[in-house]
């Protein structure tokens, strides 16, 4: 059985071997993802700084181990204009876009 040293102290992300960052990128994002914890709290439980639980959450995302959906209700969707005030916001850099009106179907000719 295989035994744990309480001084060994959880490796760096700048040389852990990939296989270990990858674990622990992991293991950070399910705590902060999943398990609702915040950075300060990922990080004492991983035993690493905050800035290094911050880099492991990033490196999860960038990687492709989370996937964040935004689900806009269908029933709701041609309400909201969420598209609409998204693309606009980027092509003219608002800070927020905010569509209104109703559908031209709705109001007849």
């Amino acid at each position: 059985m295989p035994t744990t040293d309480p001084t060994r102290t959880a490796p760096d992300v700048e040389t852990a071997s990939a296989p270990e960052e990858l674990r622990l990128a992991l293991r950070a994002a399910t705590l902060y993802y999943l398990d609702g914890l915040t950075q300060a709290e990922v990080a004492n439980r991983l035993g690493v700084s905050r800035a290094t639980a911050g880099r492991l959450v990033a490196r999860a995302r960038s990687q492709g181990l989370v996937r964040i959906e935004v689900a806009v209700p269908p029933d709701l969707r041609d309400d909201l204009h969420a598209d609409t005030e998204r693309a606009l916001e980027q092509c003219f850099g608002l800070t927020e876009a905010v569509v209104v009106g109703v559908r031209v179907d709705d109001i007849g000719p």
